[in-house]
């Protein structure tokens, strides 16, 4: 399944469910715009906490701000359980993790 239909549609539902301001879509937009990167190609469903925990570790190294990598998680979390209700994923892999302090 493409991506973009799938990140459209979350961030529609934000913005209509939720009231989330123009803004913070656009964040998150970048945030999963990220994720799409680290993924290199593989489809969501093949993402895993290990995965994602290697980004993190990664995104330290690199001297990302921990807010910074605290806020894609939030985004992330929030795309993987609405993948995950909507089945296209059988559970969130992000919903496990911590970001740092």
């Amino acid at each position: 399944m493409a991506a973009e239909p799938l990140i459209d549609a979350w961030l529609s539902r934000l913005a209509t469910e939720r009231g989330y301001s123009p803004k913070t879509l656009q964040s998150y937009r970048g945030d999963l715009v990220e994720l799409q990167r680290f993924a290199a190609g593989r489809a969501w469903t093949e993402l895993g906490e290990a995965d994602l925990r290697r980004w993190i570790a990664g995104a330290m190294r690199a001297g990302l701000a921990p807010r910074s990598i605290a806020r894609r998680l939030s985004a992330w979390r929030g795309f993987f359980d609405a993948l995950a209700e909507s089945g296209v994923l059988a559970s969130n892999p992000a919903r496990g993790l911590r970001a740092p302090k």
